[in-house]
């Protein structure tokens, strides 16, 4: 099996890498469990105490593997949950395109740095499926105004994913890294124990989602839903859509005046 994440321990900061640019860091079958694996391992460890999740390519993560979606999309929950339920902080480091699950990962997270470079969209819709999955952790993180972009699946800027509270901090490319070391060395001042309950208190009480433990058995049977939304026609248009790079069907032509 390729390595499609790899991972490295720099002092008490771990880093975590997506690594799988030919397909954009799809949320595959393979890339789920070789991450999943790689936060389990590192949770277990004692003197990690923050993770950064970053990517090769100018993609962070390009969504479901729409040509096995079937498959992963119950992965997909269990990622989230993982990501989660992390023990320690985690922090992604943006530098490109999110999209669809890639939107979930980041809501995730503990703390999102991205780059103006970046773009963002949930563009389910676009595809023919829904977000059914992301939701419970979307709606924890944007604010109310900002649910059009999942009806749209409209494409938006890092500045704008700041907005509405997706991202933590926007920066020019050549300052990501030292941002994100910033925010990891500010988390390395709070005590180990405190920091990691802070964050099990923060999981509980400042969003919708139930206390930790029982975030799988909300994301499940959402996911299930979702994963019968990719067999239906719009789903199987949307796909062949992508795979044309052509509009799907749904789409209006523009109507000439006569």
């Amino acid at each position: 099996m390729n390595a499609l994440v790899h991972s490295r321990i720099r002092g008490p900061i771990a880093h975590v890498t997506l690594d799988s640019p030919s397909n954009r860091n799809a949320l595959s079958v393979e890339l789920i469990e070789q991450l999943c694996s790689t936060l389990r391992k590192l949770g277990a460890q004692p003197a990690v105490r923050a993770v950064v999740l970053n990517h090769t390519g100018s993609t962070f993560c390009s969504g479901v593997n729409l040509r096995a979606a079937s498959s992963c999309i119950e992965g997909v929950a269990e990622l989230l949950a993982t990501v989660w339920e992390h023990p320690v902080p985690v922090i992604a480091a943006v530098s490109g395109a999110v999209r669809g699950g890639g939107l979930g990962l980041l809501c995730a997270t503990d703390i999102v740095v991205a780059s103006t470079q970046s773009s963002f969209s949930f563009s389910e819709v676009r595809v023919g499926v829904v977000p059914g999955t992301i939701w419970p952790l979307v709606a924890g993180r944007i604010a109310a105004s900002a649910r059009y972009l999942l009806l749209t699946g409209e494409t938006f800027n890092a500045t704008q994913a700041q907005h509405i509270g997706l991202v933590t901090a926007t920066v020019n490319p050549e300052q990501l890294d030292d941002t994100v070391a910033t925010y990891a060395s500010a988390v390395l001042q709070g005590a180990p124990g405190a920091v990691m309950a802070t964050k099990r208190l923060l999981r509980t009480v400042d969003t919708r989602l139930p206390a930790e433990g029982s975030l799988r058995e909300l994301l499940r049977p959402l996911a299930a839903a979702s994963g019968e939304k990719f067999n239906f026609t719009e789903a199987r248009e949307g796909r062949a859509a992508f795979a044309d790079k052509r509009s799907p069907s749904w789409v209006p032509h523009p109507q000439q005046d006569t």
